[in-house]
């Protein structure tokens, strides 16, 4: 009886259960996002433009393009910018003064105006190093840095990071077609390199220090055994100095997406930039805009510095007989020769793997980075 009336309350708990399917957002969205820095030292300065969009949109990334971006002074200076597709817009060094307060004014291709506060150049510190420690978990990056004169306080970094690779089986054949195999010793595809950039924001504060000192701040984790370090890996790491209203405003975006996803979590906060419609002063427009030197170390890790450190990429050595109908599979997305097997002077196999196994520009760029 007791297992009886148990089966029963199992399907009437299951019968209380009704899927919930939460009505899309009707709030209008396609609002201005601008990202970057006016960089008052020396390199680039660069600007990516997009538009918001729903959870339910089918396309998430919106550049806003054909807009005119141009860096201006309360001197009366000004800086186009140049537009390189997808959003982006850069000029490669602006020729600013100290003394100089600069703001952003975008006009974008249906007539909108948009411009930031005016703000005044910081003087951002050098990095002192970028150092790691390895786990049994994986390798921390850090960033260190301070300022003797304890006027920076608020810290943000980006960085860009390389690591070579290689090729399990290098090869020097070619597969041509029409059942056609050649050797070809200098297509130089056994190492290779691989790029990647930060997509989270990093932020830190000495405000409840006695001095203006960063120790350790996280920057990077890289998981045991990832690819990233199986032979040499480096991180170019880009320090900018924040006032505390952009400090307070980063910190609010980072909790916005990265501490959501379950109810302990904080709440989604309104973001108050320093941006704004001057066409229409009601439009919500994202972003905080700076103007700062930047400063950049680099670091480099190689594998034999790491304990116990093996990536393993999935390659088999299979024999494909020297036939016309054999030498089928010899394509980018089958199998691909790295040495052939010979019985006296004739070629009746080649040893073949998988292309990723074989050809590393299927996987990154033989072009060798200039600091490598």
């Amino acid at each position: 009886m007791k297992r009886y009336f148990f089966y029963i309350l199992i399907i009437l708990l299951a019968g209380c259960k009704e899927r919930f399917d939460p009505p899309a957002l009707a709030t209008t969205t396609n609002y201005l996002v601008v990202e970057g820095l006016i960089n008052t030292g020396q390199g680039a300065t660069n600007f990516s433009l997009t538009r918001t969009a729903k959870l339910v949109d089918s396309v998430i990334f919106k550049p806003e393009q054909n807009a005119s971006v141009i860096v201006e002074g309360d001197d009366n200076s000004s800086y186009p910018l140049q537009e390189n597709g997808n959003g982006q817009y850069t000029t490669e060094q602006l020729f600013t003064n100290n003394n100089v307060k600069y703001r952003l004014h975008i006009r974008t291709a249906d007539g909108k105006e948009y411009a930031s506060d005016f703000v005044a150049v910081k003087q951002t510190p050098e990095i002192d190093s970028v150092s790691w420690k390895q786990d049994a978990k994986g390798v921390e990056l850090y960033a260190n840095t301070h300022d003797p004169q304890n006027n920076t306080t608020y810290y943000k970094w980006d960085y860009e990071e390389t690591w070579e690779i290689r090729s399990p089986f290098p090869t020097s054949y070619k597969y041509v077609g029409n059942g056609t195999v050649i050797y070809a010793p200098y297509q130089n595809n056994s190492i290779c390199w691989k790029y990647g950039q930060s997509k989270n924001i990093m932020i830190g504060s000495s405000a409840k220090l006695q001095s203006d000192v960063i120790h350790e701040s996280p920057i990077l984790f890289i998981p045991l055994n990832d690819e990233k370090i199986d032979v040499r890996y480096s991180l170019l790491l880009k320090q900018y100095a924040l006032d505390k209203q952009a400090y307070a405003f980063y910190q609010v975006m980072k909790k916005n997406t990265e501490s959501l996803g379950s109810i302990f979590d904080a709440q989604p906060s309104e973001l108050s930039g320093n941006i704004h419609c001057l066409s229409n002063p009601e439009e919500p427009v994202i972003g905080y805009i700076q103007a700062s030197t930047v400063t950049e170390k680099r670091v480099f890790i190689r594998n034999n510095q790491l304990t116990n450190w093996r990536y393993t990429l999935y390659c088999e050595s299979i024999l494909v007989p020297n036939r016309p109908d054999s030498l089928d599979y010899f394509y980018p997305d089958q199998l691909l020769p790295y040495t052939t097997k010979y019985e006296g002077r004739d070629i009746v196999a080649y040893y073949s793997s998988f292309p990723q196994c074989v050809d590393c520009t299927l996987r990154g760029s033989n072009v060798k980075p200039s600091y490598w």
